[in-house]
């Protein structure tokens, strides 16, 4: 394409920024046509008009409209604690600064926050608008495309601006990978819903195999997973073949030499899970092997659940790549274990380790005065508080895990929505030859013709070819 809009709409990986322009002229619906430049002499006059020579100021390359009370942006207000005040600041700005002035404190020229984490006073960084996009987009993508309240309980702790959780919100929902990997499969029916005991941590486990996927250059076809029950914990590990073998290596190296022997373990009736090999060792180490209902996968639905986060992070990790995927692995696991679990209302890392991961390149670190910190009486009663937390949050966890079980049972039967489209809407094609971590839908297409009686659509891709009828 040798034209702007034309480059912006043929980029196979656009940046954040791309995708923002992209949203916003589709709005419009515009019809582009390329013009030559000698043939379109007045607009193309500015770009060839030579420039007036200027020399670049080296002491201040930060321009001082930017700090315009007309020109800042709405949310940026806090900024003005650590700037000198306009003299044409309006009085409904000077009332609210002075309001809220309990509420911040500057250091070395950066506004911070006074804010409560887990039921205590911290200060967090306030971030201006210019960095909002690229910070959501950082912690959104880097940490497996986490959800909206992940992203929150992770950004919260370390950033805050007034409007934090919409923001979030408006980001996600334009994330070209997490549309083109949203759940494909929306109108099912569910069958009435039976909920299992909750068990001590780490007494049962569910386990399960994701594959065949594509063979990766160290030869792995296959992702063996487990989650613990009651604290949600993940565990995966890629291997070659879904053997028995790997199985009982993944028994005793992953569970029993990590976690101690469970109770017992669920899985599906594989031959793999049924052979004389896992037998013969769960009878050995006593653990009762539970298997689900034939073809009833959501008899393990807890592993079932696990899976399908595992497979949306790695297929927006991979990003294509589908046979580098073994690389991805453990950083999805590490982006499920930070996870804030609707389930349980704690992430598996807060209740197996009794606080809260430090990130990689985090600066955020738990707070504890110096001279506090070096009282061997001070370091003694902060653990004895926390682990005293920990207990009355699992406690609170498992009742909490009961709860929204119950409540799940009752919605269990869920009525199909169907939705209608019109033409000139933006919508997505399912994918229907997927092999294993391609995206759940194609597009985006345009809505170009539709037939009422036999819900037949007509699409055109964005860039104009033909999608066909569907």
């Amino acid at each position: 394409m040798r034209y702007a809009p034309g480059y912006l709409r043929s980029q196979k990986k656009p940046t954040p920024r791309l995708v923002r322009w992209l949203a916003e002229i589709e709005t419009y619906d515009p019809v582009i046509k390329y013009k030559p430049g000698k043939e379109n002499n007045v607009p193309d006059a500015l770009s060839r008009r030579d420039g007036p020579s200027c020399t670049a100021e080296t002491e201040n390359m930060e321009p001082n409209y930017l700090y315009s009370v007309h020109n800042i942006q709405e949310t940026d207000w806090p900024q003005y604690y650590s700037i000198d005040l306009p003299s044409d600041m309006s009085d409904t700005m000077k009332r609210r600064l002075q309001q809220n002035k309990e509420k911040f404190v500057v250091r070395d020229g950066q506004v911070w926050r006074k804010v409560m984490i887990d039921n205590k006073p911290c200060e967090v960084q306030f971030c201006p608008f210019s960095r909002r996009a690229d910070l959501v987009d950082k912690f959104h993508s880097g940490f497996g495309h986490a959800g909206r309240t992940t992203v929150y309980e992770l950004l919260r702790r370390r950033w805050w601006w007034p409007s934090m959780q919409s923001d979030i919100q408006t980001w996600l929902s334009r994330c070209p990978q997490c549309q083109l990997a949203a759940g494909a499969n929306k109108n099912t029916h569910h069958a009435p819903m039976v909920p299992l005991t909750i068990p001590p941590a780490f007494a049962r486990w569910h386990l399960d195999f994701i594959g065949e996927l594509p063979t990766t250059k160290n030869g792995n076809r296959w992702l063996l997973t487990a989650v613990d029950y009651s604290t949600n914990w993940p565990i995966a590990r890629a291997v070659p073949e879904a053997s028995a073998e790997a199985v009982a290596d993944f028994l005793y190296e992953e569970i029993v030499m990590r976690f101690g022997c469970p109770s017992e373990i669920v899985t599906d009736r594989g031959a793999n899970f049924l052979s004389k090999l896992v037998k013969h060792y769960t009878e050995r180490v006593k653990i009762t092997h539970r298997m689900t209902s034939a073809f009833h996968p959501r008899s393990n639905g807890k592993c079932e659940r696990l899976n399908g986060i595992l497979k949306t992070m790695l297929r927006k990790y991979v990003h294509g790549a589908i046979h580098i995927w073994d690389q991805f692995v453990d950083a999805a696991l590490f982006a499920t274990r930070i996870r804030k679990h609707r389930s349980a209302g704690f992430s598996p890392f807060y209740l197996v380790y009794g606080r809260e991961p430090v990130l990689p390149g985090d600066e955020l670190r738990p707070y504890l005065a110096d001279e506090l910190a070096k009282d061997p009486r001070t370091i003694a009663e902060h653990t004895a508080r926390e682990l005293e937390a920990l207990g009355q949050n699992r406690a609170a966890a498992e009742q909490r895990m009961r709860a929204v079980s119950e409540h799940d049972k009752s919605k269990w039967d869920a009525a199909i929505t169907k939705v209608d489209f019109e033409v000139g809407d933006h919508v997505l094609m399912r994918n229907e030859q997927k092999y294993g971590l391609e995206y759940n839908w194609m597009g985006p297409f345009i809505v170009t013709g539709k037939n009422d009686v036999t819900n037949v659509y007509k699409l055109v891709s964005i860039g104009g070819s033909q999608g066909g009828i569907n």
